[in-house]
């Protein structure tokens, strides 16, 4: 624990080179206070098909941390701030171009109901 999932269009020059960024933002979230960097678990998924609203940018780039409940909201922040740094240096060439927007959420899985093995 945690799982980071990157979802990203195709469109993006960058999507052709997600192996380097996962192992980045691995490096980057094993590196926070509490993170056992055994647990983490980074994956991204390249999407062919989807669609964007009027007057947005043609593609983006989201990522997803999943944590366990109880993580104290200083340390949630932590997270988010770093990812979405390495996230956005990583897509600057298509956010600097207006081709992708960027997004990052944080969600919490309720330990009690969360199994692994």
């Amino acid at each position: 624990m945690p799982h980071v999932v990157l979802e990203v269009t195709d469109n993006l020059p960058e999507a052709a080179e997600v192996g380097p960024l996962l192992a980045e933002l691995a490096k980057a979230i094993g590196g926070i206070e509490s993170v056992d960097p055994k647990a983490v678990k980074v994956y991204a998924n390249v999407r062919q098909h989807w669609a964007m609203g009027q007057g947005a940018s043609p593609g983006f780039c989201h990522l997803t941390i999943c944590v366990l409940s109880g993580r104290p909201l200083e340390l949630r922040r932590q997270m988010a701030d770093r990812l979405y740094s390495v996230l956005r240096s990583h897509f600057s060439r298509s956010l600097a171009s207006g081709l992708a927007s960027s997004t990052l959420e944080v969600r919490e899985m309720d330990a009690q109901t969360y199994r692994k093995g």
